[in-house]
């Protein structure tokens, strides 16, 4: 039995550098409990004061440009996985919950593209690989504003090597300006317990002046 596994489901070259996105932490690991649906609730504006509530922390990625809030106990990937998957620190941050079944991604490119729904179309490309992806399941697909930018929110569903994924995409940006797209996965299973993860850090994430 392997141990947590984070494999990136695809990588699909894009203006401004490699997009890379999906989770795939399976461990052998069964699951239980009920799906239940949660609505998108607006973003704060981006200039105004988040504290994250408890259970979370704010992480600050100078790096990169921007801070989020973290549930407590995730750690940052710093390395490679087992399986030989490479975090690109050029573009990327990954998180991932103690269980090794949910991963929290976000990205950074350098040019936003101009319309963040056919971004999206041409990523979705690769889960439509039957070899690679057997199931995949278009949820939405939508444009949307985000902290006053161009946005486009993807959501889906796909099958892992062991269950049911579902993940949620916001990419976000001013075309010709930085592109961001914060990314989470976990057990379609149990989702209804991990998409409020994914809410608090759109609420909570700031990008710095």
């Amino acid at each position: 039995m392997r141990t947590a596994v984070a494999a990136s489901l695809a990588v699909v070259t894009v203006a401004g550098g490699v997009y890379l996105f999906g989770f795939d932490h399976d461990n052998g690991q069964k699951n239980g409990g009920g799906q239940s649906s949660a609505t998108d609730k607006p973003s704060a504006p981006a200039n105004k004061p988040y504290t994250p509530p408890s259970g979370y922390h704010i992480v600050t990625e100078k790096k990169f440009g921007f801070s989020l809030p973290i549930p407590d106990g995730w750690s940052r990937q710093e390395q490679s996985d087992p399986d030989g998957n490479t975090v690109d620190r050029t573009q990327e941050v990954r998180y991932l919950a103690p269980n090794g079944l949910v991963g929290l991604r976000i990205n950074v490119l350098d040019f936003a593209s101009g319309d963040q729904v056919q971004h999206f179309e041409d990523l979705e490309v690769g889960f439509k690989d039957k070899k690679a992806y057997p199931i995949y399941e278009r949820l939405r697909l939508q444009e949307t504003k985000y902290q006053g930018l161009p946005a486009a929110i993807w959501e889906f569903k796909f099958r892992g090597e062991v269950r049911m994924y579902r993940a949620i995409d916001l990419g976000f940006g001013k075309e010709g300006e930085k592109e961001y797209a914060i990314y989470l996965s976990g057990p379609d299973a149990d989702w209804g317990t991990y998409r409020p993860i994914f809410d608090e850090v759109r609420n909570g994430f700031r990008i710095l002046s």
